[in-house]
C-alpha cells in the first residue's frame, strides 16, 4: 500500500535521475497493457535496468532479481520495497518461478529478465525458457523490452551510475500471445516457439 502511494513520486525520481544520466526514450510503451496480467520480457545489461523499466509505464511492476543483490544488507529492505523476489540463477528456481505465476494469476505486471543474466558485452544472449514456460501456464501475454545503453551508465560490476554516461532508450515491442502459437504443437514445442519470437523480437528492438 505504502509503495502504490509513493510510486507517482518515484517515477518522477526516475526521470529525473536518467536525465542526468544522459537522457532517455521509451518507445511503444503504450504496448504495455495497463490492466491484466503481463508478462514484461527484456533483455539485459546492467542491475540499473530494474529502475530503467519503471519508465516504461506508469503499472506497478513485480521484479524476478538475481539472489545475490538480496544477499547485500542494505540492499534487500530496498528491493523487497520496490517489489522485487529472488531467483536462484544456477539451477532451475521453482519457488521462484512459482511467485511469478501466483502474481500473474493475480492479474500483476511480472519483469523475467529473458536471457536470466545480465550480458556481459551487450549482445543477446540465448534465452531461458523460464518467461515461455510461465506465458503458458499463465495465458498470459508477454511483452517483449529492448533495453540500449544502460551497460553504459552502470557496467556490469558497478553499483554507481555515470552521469551524463548514455541515452538510454526503452523499445516495447508487439506482445506475444502464447494462443496463437499453432496448435499441433506440443506443451514443450509451444515454449520452443514462443522463446523464438521473444528472441526475433529482441533481437530487432536491440539492433542486433
Amino acid at each position: 500500500m505504502i509503495f502504490r502511494c509513493v510510486y507517482p513520486l518515484i517515477r518522477l525520481l526516475l526521470r529525473l535521475l536518467f536525465t542526468v544520466f544522459g537522457g532517455y526514450e521509451v518507445v511503444g510503451g503504450e504496448r504495455i497493457p495497463l490492466k491484466g496480467a503481463v508478462l514484461l520480457a527484456p533483455n539485459h545489461l546492467s542491475d540499473i535496468d530494474h529502475f530503467a523499466l519503471g519508465l516504461t509505464t506508469r503499472r506497478l511492476l513485480w521484479f524476478m532479481g538475481k539472489s545475490e543483490l538480496f544477499e547485500i544488507r542494505w540492499l534487500k529492505p530496498v528491493l523487497v520495497f520496490l517489489q522485487a523476489f529472488p531467483v536462484h540463477r544456477d539451477s532451475p528456481d521453482r519457488a521462484a518461478l512459482r511467485h511469478a505465476e501466483e502474481l500473474l494469476k493475480d492479474g500483476k505486471a511480472v519483469v523475467i529478465y529473458a536471457e536470466g543474466r545480465d550480458s556481459l558485452n551487450g549482445k543477446l544472449q540465448p534465452l531461458n525458457p523460464g518467461a515461455a514456460m510461465l506465458a503458458v501456464r499463465t495465458h498470459t501475454l508477454i511483452v517483449p523490452v529492448g533495453i540500449i545503453g544502460t551497460s553504459s551508465v552502470m557496467p556490469v560490476g558497478t553499483f554507481v551510475p555515470r552521469l551524463f554516461a548514455a541515452k538510454t532508450i526503452l523499445r516495447v515491442g508487439q506482445p506475444i500471445d502464447p494462443s496463437h502459437a499453432p496448435g499441433e504443437l506440443s506443451a514443450r514445442e509451444k515454449r520452443e516457439w514462443l522463446t523464438d519470437q521473444l528472441f526475433t523480437s529482441l533481437k530487432s528492438l536491440t539492433g542486433q
